[in-house]
């Protein structure tokens, strides 16, 4: 076990139960020396390929990263703002937003039904990027440069994940679809982010190319995969 593993079994979860602490802290930029070791912690990676050691591996790097970004932010009171949806919750501080997930434990830990947009495919080339037990993902891009990647997943494998929302041009915001909470952002670069519940996996979108109405009604047509 390296010391990085060891120092973020240690701290994580001090450092998660104390996040809350730091909202009430004035707006400010983080330091250089922080913002460059976060950017290098959050870099590294392993290279062990088995597949629950990776698992537990990529959650850790995940764990260290928060509490490297929240050591910066007590650091040098760099604002965090917590924000409720249903089943989920998103710290977002100057650099980078944090998911936080509810009842993470107590849902399916493997998923078994598979689901898809309902994406004219005459229209888009389709890349497969994973299917596992633990995530679906799927990369969509058409002639015209419109590029989406869906993304499902068990909540567990959503907990503690980042997500770029420095100088957002829309930050993390609650939309409604249909009857569900999500959580709705644009990147600085001008990339959508959309993420919701199901109510047993968590689902997200990241697209360019498409408009706010386009993206909601890509989301709506999610549907389950039917049996190969």
């Amino acid at each position: 076990m390296t010391n990085d593993e060891k120092i973020a079994i240690a701290l994580k979860s001090d450092y998660l139960s104390e996040l809350s602490v730091f909202e009430m802290l004035p707006n400010s930029r983080m330091r250089s020396g922080f913002d460059r070791r976060m950017k290098k912690m959050i870099s590294e990676s392993y290279t062990d390929t088995a597949k629950t050691v990776r698992r537990r591996r990529v959650k850790l790097r995940l764990a260290i990263a928060v509490i490297i970004a929240a050591t910066a932010a007590l650091a040098t009171g760099g604002t965090i703002l917590l924000k409720h949806w249903d089943t989920f919750a998103v710290k977002e501080n100057d650099k980078y937003s944090v998911i936080l997930i509810s009842d993470a434990e107590d849902s399916p830990q493997c998923i078994t039904r598979y689901y898809e947009p309902d994406l004219d495919k005459t229209a888009y080339a389709t890349r497969l990027i994973e299917k596992t037990e633990y995530a679906y993902i799927v990369e969509y891009i058409n002639k015209h440069g419109k590029q989406l990647i869906f993304t499902q997943c068990t909540r567990s494998q959503m907990e503690n994940a980042q997500i770029g929302t420095e100088d957002a041009q829309i930050p993390p915001e609650k939309v409604e679809l249909g009857d569900t909470s999500a959580m709705y952002c644009v990147s600085k670069k001008g990339m959508a982010f959309l993420m919701w519940d199901n109510g047993e996996y968590m689902f997200h979108i990241t697209a360019t190319g498409f408009g706010r109405d386009e993206l909601f009604r890509t989301a709506m047509s999610i549907k389950e995969l039917s049996a190969d």
